[in-house]
């Protein structure tokens, strides 16, 4: 990889990994400057925590909300995951969703 980036300095890496808290270890250890992707559906799933977390005694309102948020998700991720990234530091719920991507 490191003769390529050499070869094409105007390439960037991009490393695709599932939502597991391990592949964001290593990601972020051995990978720090690649563009990061998730997949929607953990995302999806931290945002349902999330909401269960912000409407704890109205359940059907977070299903609602999950079901509207959903669709953001897919469309303009990176505002949800700024959403996530900051109920996790809130502590609302928890993710491995904090490294920029």
């Amino acid at each position: 990889m490191t003769a390529l980036q050499n070869k094409r300095s105007d390439l960037r890496l991009v490393a695709i990994a599932d939502g597991a808290r391990d592949n964001g270890n290593f990601l972020a250890t051995d990978f720090s400057e690649a563009i990061q992707i998730r997949d929607f559906f953990h995302a999806a799933e931290n945002l349902k925590k999330a909401l269960d977390n912000i409407y704890p005694t109205d359940s059907e309102r977070a299903k609602q909300r999950w079901n509207e948020l959903r669709g953001t998700l897919r469309r303009r991720p990176t505002v949800l995951i700024r959403f996530l990234q900051h109920c996790a530091m809130i502590g609302v719920v928890e993710t491995d969703l904090t490294r920029k991507n």
